[in-house]
């Protein structure tokens, strides 16, 4: 079996999980009393306590998708320091291309159709910071796109399975305690009186989504014994859970993100079982949406807003929803062509 067709199950994974978050952002986020937000409220999300209208869900299943990558690349050796900077820039540059577009098209929107608009508010500096992520080192989050937080955690995981690489490939059980203990002791440099060390120690626990991705696939691959993978778990719950109360309380109560994270890893779970019983053949269409969706999730939430508040007091929610996601989808395919051709020109693709 190929091995793009072995792991052609990560690419429906992909999917399923910008699906959540589409449909957080851009649907019951902005419209909780949506006939379908009130639906899908009643049948599946507060009856299987999943919070955030599945968006929550759905950041969890990409964070252990990346986790579960990474083992991969581990495993073969590809995960190697000379290659990080460049997997960061492919991430690193569409998101400061994202922000430059954004800039522009709202402001051209803004000089068409005079009027408010919520982005005119912001100075450049909010801008920059946003767009370079240095707002989260600050303490102001980005303010323009809302969504980019994840790409801190990401970079994060990056660096630090990219450094325990060999440790992992060796004796995975060793590599991956080390590098829950690294994070437990991140954890602890809060105790300075820097502001920009606290701030960005407070998404050090969304390390646990992806460092648990990466136990299911040694558990998968029978490269951690039983005790050994009872060992790892427990240690990196532990670790999660001390991370959430140190930082993010409000997961704790009144909203359980921890449970999100749990259905995460069982539908990366059951995945790997379809995998294993169907072996099914890549999708092409299903491969491009899946290479499209970084690309979504950059440009869904700003772009996405703004003909939202165009729309909203003309036409019905559920053709407002389905215009913003088709906007971004096309606004995305765009940023990936433009994106391709600078990170090719950069000699970084």
């Amino acid at each position: 079996m190929k091995e793009k067709e072995r792991y052609a199950f990560l690419d429906i994974l992909r999917c399923l999980a910008l699906i959540m978050i589409l449909y957080d952002h851009l649907g019951p986020f902005y419209a909780p009393e949506w006939t379908i937000a009130q639906i899908t409220d009643t049948i599946l999300f507060i009856p299987l306590h999943i919070i955030q209208y599945s968006g929550a869900l759905g950041v969890s299943l990409f964070f252990a998708i990346s986790g579960f990558l990474a083992a991969k690349n581990a495993d073969d050796e590809k995960l190697i320091i000379k290659k990080l900077p460049y997997k960061i820039l492919k991430l690193y540059i569409p998101l400061l291309i994202s922000f430059i577009t954004f800039y522009i098209y709202q402001r051209i929107i803004s000089f068409i159709q005079p009027g408010f608009c919520y982005w005119k508010q912001f100075t450049g500096r909010q801008w920059f910071f946003g767009g370079t992520l240095l707002g989260y080192f600050e303490g102001a989050g980005d303010l323009i796109n809302g969504s980019t937080w994840f790409l801190v955690p990401t970079f994060y995981f990056y660096l630090i399975s990219t450094i325990f690489a060999k440790y992992i490939k060796r004796r995975p059980f060793v590599g991956l305690l080390s590098m829950e203990s690294t994070i437990f002791v991140l954890y602890l440099l809060d105790i300075s009186n820097f502001k920009v060390i606290i701030n960005a120690c407070s998404l050090l626990w969304y390390l646990t989504i992806p460092v648990g991705g990466m136990i299911i696939y040694f558990i998968w691959k029978r490269q951690l014994k039983i005790n050994e993978a009872f060992i790892v778990i427990i240690v990196n719950y532990l670790v999660m859970i001390f991370g959430i109360y140190r930082y993010s309380q409000n997961y704790i109560t009144p909203d359980s993100y921890g449970i999100s994270i749990i259905y995460a890893f069982f539908i990366l779970i059951c995945g790997i079982a379809f995998n294993h019983i169907y072996q099914p053949k890549g999708n092409k269409l299903i491969s491009k949406l899946a290479t499209l969706s970084y690309y979504i999730y950059l440009v869904h939430t700003p772009y996405g807003s703004h003909l939202m508040g165009i729309l909203r007091p003309h036409v019905p929610y559920t053709i407002v929803f389905l215009c913003c996601v088709i906007f971004a989808f096309l606004v995305a395919v765009i940023h990936y062509h433009l994106c391709n051709k600078i990170l090719i020109l950069l000699k970084i693709l």
